[in-house]
């Protein structure tokens, strides 16, 4: 497998306002279909949305059986508290 099949990329983004949020997340994999997905929930913070959608992405790749290992994962945010995060699986 070529260097490129092993990247994915996720852009997230997450909103709150009223101890109410709205999470979405776009996956992209190179040589497979854009996956995107949404939903809302209850959080306290901002923060907790924006890495709710985060989570919610990585939950969704492993629920549908992908294979995370020797993947390089990039995760675009528009969060600054969110600098850096690695990941292993």
């Amino acid at each position: 497998m070529d260097e490129y099949m092993k990247n994915i990329k996720i852009y997230t983004d997450g909103s709150f306002k009223k101890s109410k949020a709205g999470i979405s997340f776009l996956i992209i994999n190179p040589g497979k279909n854009k996956i995107l997905g949404y939903t809302n929930l209850k959080c306290k913070k901002n923060i907790q949305a924006e890495l709710q959608a985060i989570i919610h992405a990585l939950q969704y790749l492993l629920n549908i059986d992908m294979s995370l290992e020797n993947k390089k994962i990039e995760v675009v945010t528009d969060e600054i508290s969110i600098v850096e995060c690695r990941f292993s699986f």
